[in-house]
């Protein structure tokens, strides 16, 4: 007697629910990566707004200061979809130097980064909160 060569009914079943068991453990995770790069990217390209504008106006001379009520600054979040606000004014003065400080940004989404803006050369660092 010979036995056919195969998976059994079961063995494939088994199979399917281990895959089934994987994929609802892992799907979740990886939207959340992309969720969150998404986010940050919304944040970066705000940032960048803002940047090339003080970038401009240090090229003419003019130093920058932003505050909670800044043009620019709630322009760039309105563009951005965001809501932007300053507890200590940042100055960007023409000579490069900075006086560091804080943008706290809210997604829509409701998730809250925060932009620092180091002394005294300006470096940027952009955390999830």
């Amino acid at each position: 007697m010979s036995r056919q060569k195969g998976f059994t009914l079961i063995e494939l079943l088994v199979v399917m629910a281990l895959l089934a068991i994987m994929a609802a453990v892992v799907v979740p995770g990886l939207w959340g990566q992309y969720t969150r790069f998404k986010e940050q990217q919304q944040v970066e390209r705000f940032w960048q707004e803002l940047s090339a504008y003080i970038r401009t106006e240090r090229r003419q001379g003019h130093n920058v200061t932003l505050h909670q009520h800044s043009a620019e600054l709630e322009q760039a979040a309105v563009m951005h979809e965001l809501a932007a606000t300053i507890k200590v004014p940042v100055m960007f003065r023409s000579d490069g130097m900075v006086s560091g400080g804080e943008i706290n940004v809210i997604t829509a989404a409701g998730r809250h980064w925060v932009i620092f803006v180091l002394m005294p050369d300006g470096e940027v660092l952009i955390e999830k909160r």
